[in-house]
């Protein structure tokens, strides 16, 4: 077993410079908000959604790269161009470029995040996959936990710039250790990659929809541009259904939905993403605006609640193998909208610390068991050649979802929000949390081993 936890300790630490990323990125956007004060919110928000529209219309063609010309070689380059993508943030002299480098990130974060899932998965054996993936999961909620408190500190005394620029040597040095740790795996030899069109049709259906959301505050929500490119947005994913379900090499392969587990797991992907990003953005602007903390205290305010994320992802690993996934992403999704409804009701503007740690722990706490387990769920019963797909699929509607929490947070808040302003936020996330324990409980709630037994003995599935 030496082999598999060095390929999982290299892929977790090629994992730190996306995870950090993602969260920083909540703390930047305040700073970004005083640096180009004539841009509006819905164009500052770019520099967030840029990154989650991108990856999600091109994590998919990514997996069949990494299957076609080699896992091992496509984690390599994807961390090295996520590197790049950061640099190019890290030294843009206008939003235009910032908005282009987190587009190059994408792009790398799209190569590397499958292929370095599938290695994982390949290098574990079943039974010991539960733990892979909460060890997984626990790197990946540090790096993010201290992501907003490094980078807030980052952000006050040397500038937002070095918020991306801090993560390129981890991603180098990953990628370097990567070459000699990781296993290639066999190539599989498709004669063709997944349909392109069908990734275009994503780019421009979540960017449209997350566009007539970001302009409504300006637009207005009755304006004929909202309406058109909110329509617009529609017509070109559902588009992109009718093409998946009818070509060869589908950008969605909808034929893994016939899946019940994997079903709801990849759909709860989605729909949790919208509810824990649009809670994990409002909790820096709270804290920054309604109690007016510096970046760096705000930084570290948010940081416990990644942290606990990343103590009980482990933890919800462990126990998948023996109660199978689908109670344990319920629990924590129970937990995580209880948590919330409690925050929203007892914080005000007058600062209580203590509650707030409190709460943020718990729902922490909620969240590292729905982490922790939902990747086993949606994989569960799939063959190891599938693992890549099935990940690009999971990771597509997570992206889809971030991009649709961040574009609600900034159309609900106002440019100067106040407490009551994050009144609406809060019932979109623990809605969305709702939602998903009810997509979850249509899985089918077996162990992992109990299954397979039964399959041995030729009983029915």
């Amino acid at each position: 077993m030496r082999r598999p936890w060095l390929t999982l300790a290299v892929v977790v630490m090629a994992s730190v410079q996306v995870a950090m990323t993602l969260s920083v990125v909540f703390v930047v956007f305040v700073d970004l908000d005083d640096y180009f004060p004539n841009a509006s919110s819905a164009q500052l928000s770019w520099a967030i959604n840029a990154f989650t529209i991108v990856l999600a219309s091109t994590v998919v063609l990514g997996s069949a790269i990494a299957d076609r010309y080699g896992r091992k070689r496509v984690a390599i380059v994807g961390a090295l161009i996520f590197a790049l993508g950061s640099v190019i943030a890290g030294t843009a002299p206008g939003i235009a470029v910032l908005i282009f480098g987190r587009c190059v990130q994408a792009l790398g974060a799209a190569a590397f995040g499958p292929a370095s899932l599938a290695l994982v998965l390949d290098a574990f054996p079943f039974e010991r996959r539960g733990i892979a993936m909460g060890v997984f999961t626990m790197g990946g909620a540090f790096a993010a936990g201290s992501g907003p408190a490094l980078g807030g500190i980052i952000v006050d005394n040397l500038g937002w710039r070095w918020a991306f620029l801090a993560v390129v040597p981890v991603g180098v040095l990953a990628a370097a250790v990567g070459s000699v740790v990781w296993v290639e795996s066999e190539e599989t030899k498709t004669e063709r990659l997944p349909d392109p069109v069908g990734s275009l049709l994503i780019l421009s259906g979540v960017g449209l929809l997350v566009l007539s959301l970001v302009q409504s505050k300006d637009w207005g929500w009755v304006d004929g541009r909202t309406a058109l490119s909110a329509i617009a947005g529609l017509v070109f994913l559902g588009t992109l259904l009718r093409r998946s379900a009818s070509h060869p090499r589908p950008t969605i392969d909808l034929t893994l939905f016939r899946h019940r587990t994997f079903r709801a797991g990849s759909i709860s992907f989605g729909v949790f993403a919208t509810s824990f990003f649009a809670m994990t953005f409002s909790a820096v602007l709270y804290l920054t605006e309604v109690w007016n903390y510096d970046l760096d205290k705000a930084g570290l305010l948010a940081a416990p609640f990644f942290l606990a994320t990343g103590v009980a992802g482990p933890v919800a690993g462990r126990l998948v193998d023996r109660v199978g996934p689908r109670p344990l992403v319920i629990a924590g999704t129970l937990l995580w909208a209880a948590t919330i409804t409690v925050l929203a009701l007892v914080i005000d503007e007058q600062r209580n610390v203590g509650l707030w740690l409190a709460l943020l722990i718990t729902a922490g706490i909620g969240s590292g068991f729905y982490w922790g387990a939902a990747p086993t769920l949606s994989v569960e019963g799939l063959d190891g050649p599938r693992f890549a797909a099935a990940g690009g699929i999971n990771q597509t509607l997570q992206n889809i979802g971030s991009s649709f929490a961040i574009a609600i947070a900034i159309t609900l808040l106002g440019d100067d929000p106040t407490r009551n302003d994050f009144s609406p936020v809060f019932v979109v996330v623990v809605l969305a949390a709702v939602v998903t324990t009810m997509v979850v409980a249509t899985a089918d709630g077996r162990p992992a081993l109990a299954r397979l037994e039964e399959d041995a003995h030729g009983l029915p599935n």
